[in-house]
């Protein structure tokens, strides 16, 4: 999931990335201040990630997977990009299953 101000984003964005392609997909949920978000992204398939927010199905994207045997990193990021002010993220509940 991405939300960048610099960007230019309103709203959630569904993102998935690779050496091969980047694809972003606009959520149409607003961000909101001070207000709880619980992101989920469902691998339904090698071809098909889902991308849920506070349990609603909001995008559903066809990545470019890498081969079986290649790495997969699961990376998380905060980045407050306006000076003098403060912003609290919390991060927790971070799991890979495996089906």
């Amino acid at each position: 999931f991405r939300y960048s101000t610099p960007a230019g984003d309103t709203t959630w964005k569904a993102t998935t990335a690779n050496a091969a392609a980047d694809t972003i997909s606009d959520t149409g949920v607003a961000v909101a201040t001070n207000t709880r978000y619980r992101l989920r992204i469902k691998m339904v398939t090698a071809a098909l990630a889902e991308f849920y927010i506070n349990g609603a199905l909001v995008a559903s994207i066809s990545p470019t997977m890498p081969a079986a045997a290649a790495p997969c990193i699961l990376e998380a990021a905060a980045l407050n990009t306006v000076a003098g002010t403060a912003r609290n993220f919390r991060l927790r509940k971070v799991y890979v299953d495996a089906l």
